[in-house]
C-alpha cells in the first residue's frame, strides 16, 4: 500500500494548471508508475511484462492512446 500510495502523492504534487488534459494525466501517471516500480525490476522478461500491463491498462481500462 506504500508504494500505490508514492504514485498517488507524486500525481498531487503537479499543479492543476500543468494537467490541461486527459493525455496529460495519464502520461503523469505512466511517469510515476514507472518511477516507483518499474525502476525496482532488473529482468527483461519482467520489464516487458511490466510495459505491457501499462500499454493494456491505458487503452482498455484509461480508453487512451499514446505513443
Amino acid at each position: 500500500m506504500r508504494d500505490v500510495s508514492k504514485v498517488f502523492q507524486g500525481m498531487c504534487i503537479v499543479k492543476k494548471q500543468y494537467i490541461q488534459n486527459k493525455s496529460v494525466l495519464v502520461r503523469l501517471w505512466i511517469h510515476e508508475m514507472n518511477r516507483v516500480f518499474r525502476d525496482r525490476l532488473i529482468d527483461k522478461k519482467d520489464l516487458n511484462d511490466f510495459d505491457s500491463m501499462i500499454k493494456n491498462a491505458i487503452t482498455n481500462k484509461l480508453d487512451c492512446k499514446l505513443e
